[in-house]
């Protein structure tokens, strides 16, 4: 079976209408999301968030990316740092802004 599409939001800057559409998206659509971010935040609209330990967000998502071509192209990842993004497609993964 395939694996499903993995959405992976560097959600550190992400704005929160950007991460509640994501959300219902997800549930809509039954795609995978996960937020990442650098310390414990508290989002206060549902947002389970993971916390990066021992690196930092964007090479956790890199490190994602790079982990597995063929998930590479079932993910998206959702950043609004211009230079991660340029990394990730070079990488052969897919980016974009939030």
């Amino acid at each position: 079976m395939a694996a499903p599409l993995t959405v992976t939001v560097d959600a550190d800057s992400c704005p929160a209408p950007v991460r509640r559409i994501l959300q219902r998206a997800s549930e809509r659509r039954g795609f995978l999301i996960e937020f990442l971010v650098n310390r414990p935040r508290e989002f206060g609209d549902g947002v389970v968030a993971t916390v990066v330990n021992g690196e930092t967000v964007d090479e956790a998502i890199l490190s994602r990316v790079a982990a597995d071509a063929e998930a590479a192209r079932k993910r998206i990842v959702v950043t609004r740092d211009i230079p991660l993004a340029e990394r990730i497609v070079a990488g052969g993964g897919r980016a974009i802004n939030d």
